[in-house]
């Protein structure tokens, strides 16, 4: 699938008919594509939009409006937008919103922060305040003053999960410059306190959380792209980690993803390598340690990865972002 200059792309089912499809913002043109899954990895190309001033960054997928359709949400860094395109039965995508964030942002991701039932909006950005939350107001429009938090960690890379297991989104804000990691626990009413800051002696490049060791408590996983490394943390029970393990890869890893990809019912790690061209594959041995297991070479400069069930087999495949096209790997029997 050729998609010229990707700045971003996501996964997923745009026209309720339970196959994923791929969603792309690109530079070079300007516009949104959406590749519509028909089975048999065919795809049928539509643009959405073309923009002659956007510069489409960032882009996430949810349901903001409560209509059973995905929306596109997305970041315009030219202009500093925020932009909603609502989806429709036709999947036009006609009815759009965009607001103004004042900066350039890092980061784009989704959540009900405050548990309304409403989906929101979370941006990362770099300066003195480093998280803003984009509250929906319960009809998919959202205040135009998001709220901002200030830690000492940038959002360059946000995970929204629930950590403490009290049925809010709580957040893990990774920043590579200032080498830190933060656990920002939800206070119940939808706003966050840095429960936990994790320092670190090299850049952390991206991170996910899972159950590790099956003590029911979400782990850290994170990845170190300058010395090729991925590092498990392990919860002490009052959502603190502290180091456990270490797994050695190549320098130039990049973009982690947690998926099970040999159909086990466990999790494992992907993460592709901008240096060697490859998807490197860490199985979960369901005793708290992982295995590095194969190695599948990629085209040149793989970008992105997510990792999830593109062709409704029951095993995660990997969807990697190019420069100028969207790849789709299988893995293995043997993986």
């Amino acid at each position: 699938m050729n998609s010229q200059s990707l700045n971003a792309f996501a996964v997923a089912d745009i026209n309720n008919d339970k196959l994923l499809d791929i969603i792309t913002a690109t530079e070079n043109p300007k516009q949104f594509d959406i590749f519509f899954n028909e089975r048999n990895l065919n795809f049928q190309i539509k643009t959405l939009s073309k923009f002659s001033n956007f510069t489409l960054k960032l882009l996430a997928i949810a349901d903001v409006d409560n209509d059973n359709l995905v929306d596109i949400i997305a970041i315009d860094d030219a202009k500093q937008y925020l932009l909603v395109y609502h989806n429709d039965e036709q999947h036009e995508f006609n009815k759009r919103a965009f607001y103004g964030i004042s900066r350039s942002a890092h980061f784009l991701t989704t959540g009900d922060v405050n548990n309304d039932g409403f989906i929101d909006i979370i941006v990362g950005y770099s300066g003195k305040d480093r998280l803003s939350i984009y509250l929906n107001q319960k009809n998919g429009k959202f205040n135009t003053n998001g709220t901002f938090y200030r830690s000492a960690c940038e959002g360059q890379e946000i995970t929204v999960i629930d950590i403490d297991k009290d049925d809010y989104v709580d957040l893990v804000l990774v920043s590579p410059f200032e080498m830190q990691i933060d656990i920002l626990l939800n206070n119940g009413q939808g706003g966050f306190n840095v429960h936990f800051s994790l320092k670190t002696e090299e850049m952390p490049n991206d991170a996910a959380m899972m159950d590790v060791n099956n003590d029911e408590k979400l782990d850290l996983i994170v990845m170190f792209s300058d010395n090729g490394t991925i590092v498990v943390y392990l919860n002490d029970g009052k959502n603190k980690f502290t180091e456990e393990s270490t797994y050695s890869a190549e320098v130039g890893i990049r973009s982690l993803a947690i998926a099970d990809i040999n159909g086990d019912k466990r999790l494992d790690i992907a993460v592709i390598n901008i240096d060697w061209n490859s998807l490197d594959v860490y199985i979960n041995n369901g005793n708290g340690m992982f295995s590095a297991h194969s190695m599948s070479k990629t085209d040149n400069e793989p970008m992105f990865l997510i990792a999830t069930d593109i062709n409704n087999d029951d095993r995660a495949d990997a969807i990697i972002g190019y420069k100028q096209k969207i790849g789709i790997l299988f893995f293995s029997a043997d993986d």
